[in-house]
């Protein structure tokens, strides 16, 4: 009786076949010179590349059933091409595969202060994980993002916010602190300087960082966030 594969056996023998699939029908298109139109070419290399972008970090999954240093390693790298094969491809297959693992495992999580008081609060990487689960509207705008919520943190989400706000009026700037409630993730998002275009949230994120008001402040495309009243 064979051996029951286990589930990272079976993600890796998955992208092992459509990446040499893939390989071996690209290889043959471009040697009968059927990919003469551009539009089709670049299709075709957009594919590969997802494809080798999905290659080069599965090895990476299985690591993020652990809690330690390499499993926030390996959520930070993962993330990463998740967020760009969601954004720039729509392919949202390692966010799935991603997302899947850190549920069953319970996500890392971060602690924040409020007021002095220790609540935990979801990892930057998962949350971006999370969201990419979903392709993006292309004319999608972007959020400053300093801190995210589980749907059942509400109050907590309120209270951080009004601590953001505070800091930030002490430095004698005028940024709006916001509440958004995510479509994907289904959380609670705390942004400052609302929605933008993407150069203007990764400059709001990295001044929050900078200044101290959140340490962990990244900028996040929007997918169908909803405000909320404070």
């Amino acid at each position: 009786m064979k051996e029951k594969k286990s589930f990272f056996e079976w993600v890796d023998l998955y992208f092992k076949i459509i990446i040499g699939t893939a390989t071996i029908i690209v290889t043959y298109l471009i040697g009968n010179g059927q990919l003469r139109m551009q539009g089709t070419q670049q299709n075709s290399t957009d594919h590969l590349i997802e494809l080798q972008t999905l290659n080069l970090v599965k090895d990476y999954l299985p690591l993020l059933s652990k809690n330690n240093g390499e499993s926030k390693q390996a959520e930070e790298i993962i993330e990463k091409a998740a967020s760009k094969l969601s954004i720039k491809y729509g392919n949202t297959l390692l966010a799935e595969i991603a997302e899947e693992i850190l549920l069953e495992n319970e996500q890392r999580i971060d602690t924040t202060f409020v007021d002095n008081n220790a609540y935990a609060t979801t990892s930057a990487s998962s949350f971006k994980i999370f969201e990419a689960t979903e392709k993006p509207d292309e004319d999608a705008e972007w959020f400053a993002v300093v801190g995210s919520f589980k749907s059942n943190r509400l109050e907590i989400a309120k209270k951080f916010a009004n601590s953001i706000e505070s800091k930030i009026r002490n430095d004698g700037l005028r940024y709006t602190v916001d509440i958004y409630r995510t479509k994907v993730s289904n959380h609670y998002a705390i942004v400052v300087g609302g929605p933008r275009p993407k150069t203007g949230a990764e400059k709001t994120a990295r001044e929050s960082r900078q200044k101290g008001w959140a340490k962990d402040a990244f900028a996040q495309i929007d997918r169908g966030w909803t405000q909320i009243e404070r």
